[in-house]
């Protein structure tokens, strides 16, 4: 994510002066006990009843334990985290992704799991334990939280904003590479110097691994981006910004920066996630007219973000967190969880392995195809031994019909190490591309 080491920085720094606060968590000495449960922007027409009906039942399964769910926005979430961090009021149980989390781990504010509660380890994949389990020159070896989901996305588009700066994108073959976007800029730039940005600004790590840069030694013990491949990427964006494609406001942006941006008609390419045309269409209606998408952009492979759900060791409850975060993230709940996102542009993704949703054969289903669309799926074994039901259709008012299908997929190619996270889910990732005309509002199925 686009900041992630300043944010670290600042981060420990705080948290390391407020290690010892107490936690979130309350009881009122009958034997009883509150947890604060927090996720990151699901709380929404997809997952609210979801989540409210997993809370219900779990206060059912485990009378005298009650569960107050809080659901932070998208925007500055690490810098959420941050505060809660250093003020000693961290929820319980935290939705976060490994950047944030290593850096909470090290101030040793989240519970090391994997001592806890190794069992827990034979509930997921190996590959997902793994991604999940991190280490340090500051930090113990440990997992530092329950695997839960993948994430990703396609890239957003704004067309009247290529146009209006001389760019016209052929939608049957749209940019799908980093090259792609670095040839726009003098094109770009000479139409459009300062008014528009290109794309974000600073690159982040993650940009490096999708570029082809190799990011660390075989031995995962040094980073290696500071050679000839990684020089070759910092300068494309030294010529992006000679060439004007950049505002000086993305020099300094954020992910949510981006996403503001975007969302203001002021930048051509956004990467975003399933949320992204919700969000579009709701609070900025004059962009969405002018949506188009397609694939991540990416020279190798596209980044995966995992989100995992971790427990605050200083949690006054601990053991009644972790037996709440493990409810959320069993097979049984993770299924349901990604059977609610069957209709997206990207679904999300479980990492369970031991339910009888165990594989019997290589499968995907494809519930709810509204062409035209295009999309990705990872998965990573956690699939049911027959086809789910079909689920409501992702119809928008322009289509008529939703069709339900499944087809066998081969195995494709796993992602390549040198993106962030791809040794972790090289394994056993399967990749599934269905392409069409790209998404916009007189012509393709929007995520609903």
């Amino acid at each position: 994510m686009k900041g992630t080491f300043k944010k670290a920085v600042a981060l420990g720094s705080a948290i390391a002066l407020v290690g010892g606060l107490a936690a979130c968590g309350s009881s009122s000495g009958d034997g009883t006990a509150e947890l604060k449960f927090q996720t990151w922007n699901l709380k929404n027409e997809k997952f609210t009843d979801y989540f409210e009906g997993l809370i219900d039942q779990f206060e059912k399964e485990n009378p005298g334990i009650t569960i107050k769910w809080v659901d932070q926005p998208a925007d500055n979430y690490e810098d959420k985290l941050s505060t809660d961090a250093a003020a000693g009021e961290l929820p319980d149980v935290v939705d976060m992704g490994p950047e944030p989390a290593y850096t909470l781990a090290s101030a040793g504010i989240l519970l090391n799991l994997a001592d806890a509660v190794p069992e827990a380890e034979d509930d997921f994949l190996p590959a997902a334990w793994d991604a999940a389990t991190l280490k340090g020159t500051d930090l113990e070896e440990g997992t530092y939280g329950f695997p839960w989901y993948l994430n990703s996305g396609p890239t957003f588009y704004n067309k009247a904003v290529l146009e209006e700066c001389g760019i016209t994108v052929d939608p049957n073959d749209p940019p799908t590479k980093q090259d792609d976007i670095f040839a726009m800029a003098d094109t770009f730039g000479s139409n459009c110097g300062g008014k528009y940005a290109l794309t974000s600004g600073i690159p982040s790590i993650q940009d490096f691994g999708m570029y082809g840069v190799e990011l660390m030694n075989k031995d995962h013990t040094e980073f290696t981006f500071n050679n000839a491949k990684g020089v070759e990427f910092v300068q494309h964006y030294i010529d992006m910004y000679n060439a004007g494609a950049f505002t000086d406001d993305m020099l300094n942006s954020s992910t949510s920066g981006e996403s503001k941006s975007f969302n203001g008609g002021t930048q051509a390419f956004m990467n975003g996630n399933a949320y992204s045309v919700d969000d579009i269409r709701k609070n900025a209606p004059k962009v969405f007219e002018n949506l188009a998408i397609t694939d991540f952009i990416a020279n190798t492979k596209p980044n995966m973000f995992m989100e995992m759900l971790t427990v605050n060791a200083t949690s006054k409850h601990q053991e009644e967190a972790i037996k709440f975060a493990r409810f959320v993230t069993n097979s049984d709940n993770q299924l349901d969880s990604t059977r609610r996102r069957t209709c997206s542009r990207l679904r999300r993704v479980p990492l369970t392995t031991n339910s009888s949703t165990r594989p019997t054969i290589p499968w995907t289903p494809k519930p709810c195809v509204c062409p035209p669309i295009r999309f990705a799926t990872v998965r990573f074994g956690a699939r049911p031994s027959s086809p789910p039901p079909a689920p409501p259709c992702c119809v928008r008012k322009s289509l008529k019909r939703c069709k339900a299908r499944s087809r066998p997929r081969k195995r494709l190619t796993p992602p390549s190490s040198t993106a962030t996270n791809g040794s972790n889910y090289g394994k056993r990732s399967e990749i599934k591309e269905a392409r069409g005309q790209g998404l916009t509002p007189g012509g393709a199925g929007t995520e609903q």
